[in-house]
């Protein structure tokens, strides 16, 4: 399984630098708690890649909430049940410490770039990115990289790092519509023991951001705290532990 550190990673070396990611993302995502719009072929994609097979380099982009880190993470689970090195960059965290964040990491097998959008424009970042995907490409390894617009949307200043993203397969993530979210979240919660009925699906979906990254962590609230309180899931219940 992935745990903390420059990203969430897979493998046997241990990584020093530590920066605080949400390990109920990392140790939860997977293929099958993730739910795609019908007819998307990104999934498929990714398992192959987990695989060992696919695409060098898969450029995935969408708006917030969609699930691009869970898909990252999902991928790099997966890749490193069979002793290959893995490992996901949140490059928005990572920005501040600079470029030099990046060092050692053209030694994984699958590298995995969340929030490129972040970094470009930025000079440091975007020439340290372009050689570390040459030396991936050059050893064979694969890339992920996700980003909330299309490749030749980016802010970028390297020429030849556009024209590297441009070499990969480019795919687009778009967000289920509102029933889908909701019997999406119904679905997570009946899979951690938690009864929730259309009436409390619904007041949430009315009352709080629609993106799944919010809705998710709401379920993990409501989740540690009817542990607690030993409550079945009310809309009472809910306004009180959300202040709705």
């Amino acid at each position: 399984m992935s745990g903390p550190g420059v990203g969430a990673r897979t493998g046997n070396s241990t990584v020093d630098r530590q920066i605080p990611l949400s390990l109920s993302l990392q140790e939860r995502a997977s293929f099958d708690n993730f739910h795609p719009q019908p007819g998307s072929t990104v999934v498929a994609m990714l398992q192959e890649i987990a695989s060992g097979d696919g695409p060098h380099l898969l450029y995935i982009w969408g708006p917030n909430g969609v699930g691009k880190s869970h898909l990252l993470h999902a991928t790099c689970n997966l890749f490193g049940s069979d002793q290959r090195q893995s490992i996901v960059l949140p490059l928005k965290t990572l920005f501040a410490q600079g470029p030099a964040s990046l060092d050692g990491v053209g030694q994984y097998d699958l590298v995995a770039l969340d929030d490129l959008d972040a970094v470009a424009g930025d000079s440091g970042w975007e020439e340290s990115l372009f050689h570390l995907l040459n030396r991936l490409r050059d050893d064979g390894n694969h890339v992920l990289i996700t980003a909330k617009t299309a490749p030749a949307e980016l802010s970028m200043k390297l020429p030849d790092l556009r024209s590297r993203l441009g070499e990969g397969v480019v795919e687009r993530l778009t967000s289920l519509d509102d029933r889908e979210k909701w019997h999406v979240l119904q679905e997570r919660a009946a899979s951690r023991g938690m009864e929730m009925g259309d009436e409390v699906a619904s007041f949430l979906m009315s009352r709080t951001s629609r993106d799944f990254h919010t809705l998710f962590s709401l379920l993990d609230q409501l989740d540690e705290h009817t542990l607690i309180a030993q409550r079945r899931i009310t809309i009472p219940f809910v306004k009180e532990l959300l202040s709705l």
